[in-house]
């Protein structure tokens, strides 16, 4: 065997053993320890309980917001996102030639959305639908709004919160007409709304 070769093999022996050698077995807990201070379990665990946001402010049954969307222009269109406290979004479309009142209502939650079956679209992250469920709960339904014309055709589309009593409070409206609330909470409901492609 070449003499280059064996040395090459050799080293690799020994440096491989030296390694093995000096490694410490560690369970791994699952959590990323950082330089800045290396947490016991019991205060890893209350920081975990506290700032994982898994479990829903609200019933996770509950309807919290509908996102609609309603066009007039080219034949009659509306579709409409259901959420629940939970984060679940159920979709729901008018099939071609079918009427809906203008204003997805309580009387059509049950009707529309079935919640036993396998329609959920998709999960939002329950730290984001927290978030926003705050934010609605601190919205003025009655705040005044400025509306101003933004586009031609494009139809309307909304963000509902639904309270205890399943009134709707409109959050956001925009399309051919953009509204604005003089709420303190709008702009971060604007904003947050605005992100929810990265909380799905």
């Amino acid at each position: 065997m070449n003499i280059r070769k064996i040395s090459a093999f050799m080293v690799v022996i020994m440096l491989a053993s030296s390694m093995c050698g000096c490694k410490k077995k560690v369970e791994s807990t699952g959590r990323l320890l950082t330089p800045q201070g290396f947490a016991t379990e019991a205060e890893a665990d209350v920081d975990n309980e506290e700032n994982t946001g898994e479990q829903p402010l609200t019933a996770a049954d509950r309807l919290l917001f509908t996102y609609e969307y309603r066009n007039n222009a080219w034949g009659y269109q509306y579709t409409v996102y259901a959420i629940y406290g939970d984060g679940r979004c159920y979709y729901y479309s008018l099939d071609a030639g079918d009427f809906t009142p203008p204003e997805f209502s309580k009387d059509d939650v049950d009707s529309v959305i079935d919640l036993s079956s396998d329609m959920v679209s998709f999960h939002y992250d329950q730290d984001f639908i927290n978030e926003l469920y705050k934010y609605a709960t601190e919205f003025d339904p009655e705040a005044p709004k400025t509306e101003k014309h933004s586009a031609y055709d494009a139809g309307q589309t909304s963000l509902y919160y639904w309270d205890e009593d399943m009134n709707k409070v409109m959050l956001l409206n925009e399309g051919d007409t953009r509204y604005e609330f003089d709420d303190p909470n709008f702009e971060m409901i604007q904003k947050l709304w605005g992100s929810r492609y990265a909380h799905m």
